[in-house]
């Protein structure tokens, strides 16, 4: 009996000689010694060794770094204290003396966790992602001197937004603040083996303009500079909007004169019909199928009644 009563006094007396505010001895918080020390101090010493925390972003070219406060990160120290405390305090007696001999023997490492505002960490995030995405770029071709030559193409990527997320708010902590940014590879639609072949001039067409019109010019050697180089794959359809893009004057494009229900009015991008139409008569020469077509409202000069292309971004 006397054996079994020092048997549980032994195995209590954690309990018993270990103040309920006070943290169990050999108890580590992130690696940090603060066993057997007052609870309000350990909150302390977590704030002056853990805070202001910061986070850094590894991509390829550079590693980005912000304030935890930035990203909506708060660092949990008041809870990371009280599961320590929890250790000695909280549930039955026989489990609280099991803990905290397994603490004094052993040690125990207890995290301190981070908590995230998704919204404010996936902002950020983005603005990243932005900066570090790139496009993947296709092989293409230029004339020079009646030969063709292939420029290589160029793999890309872009930002896993959701898999970044998800291993920043899984594998930050205050310990380990440098996490690499996760990409999926873009791959280029056109290869330079796609364009190593014979290839030969299947037809060519022409049109003249009155280059004294400088709008009207500029607008040409614009949408001509958007459009050269294009390349169209077996069974592909090809999209002179899509291409080209739309024609706006923050992209460059000027005013000059436009059809508008049989009428000539100024317009952002007058003068963008000829290069479609130009391009339209070297298709009809090469015997490609048209899928859609739209003549203007009034005769061209540059061309036969009938055989013009108007477009008008996105229709």
């Amino acid at each position: 009996v006397v054996g079994g009563a020092l048997g549980l006094g032994v195995f209590f007396c954690p309990l018993v000689l270990t103040p309920k505010s006070r943290l169990l001895p050999n108890v580590r918080l992130q690696g940090l010694e603060v066993g057997g020390c007052e609870a309000g101090v350990v909150r302390a010493y977590l704030a002056e060794c853990l805070t202001p925390a910061r986070m850094w972003l590894a991509t390829p070219e550079r590693t980005w770094t912000f304030s935890l406060a930035e990203v909506g990160g708060t660092v949990l120290i008041e809870k990371a204290v009280n599961d320590a405390l929890a250790l000695r305090n909280h549930g039955p007696l026989p489990d609280r003396a099991k803990r905290s001999w397994d603490a004094i023997l052993h040690g125990c490492d207890l995290p301190v966790r981070v908590s995230w505002d998704r919204g404010k960490l996936g902002g950020q995030i983005r603005k990243v992602a932005w900066v570090t995405n790139k496009p993947a770029l296709d092989a293409t071709l230029r004339r020079e001197n009646g030969v063709f030559l292939v420029t290589a193409s160029q793999p890309g990527r872009q930002m896993d937004l959701v898999a970044t997320l998800a291993r920043l708010t899984r594998e930050y902590r205050v310990d380990n603040r440098r996490i690499e940014a996760l990409y999926k590879p873009l791959s280029p639609r056109v290869h330079e083996n796609d364009l190593r072949c014979d290839l030969g001039l299947l037809a060519e067409f022409a049109t003249r303009f009155p280059a004294r019109k400088q709008n009207r010019t500029a607008n040409l050697k614009l949408a001509l500079s958007r459009l050269r180089g294009a390349v169209i794959l077996p069974g592909e359809v090809f999209s002179f909007n899509h291409v080209v893009g739309e024609r706006t004057r923050r992209g460059g494009y000027r005013i000059a004169d436009i059809f508008v229900d049989h009428e000539v009015v100024p317009g952002v991008g007058g003068g963008v019909c000829q290069v479609s139409t130009t391009l339209y008569g070297a298709v009809r020469r090469a015997k490609f199928r048209v899928v859609e077509r739209h003549k203007h409202s009034l005769p061209v000069p540059y061309v036969p009644v009938g055989r013009d292309a108007t477009v008008s971004y996105p229709h």
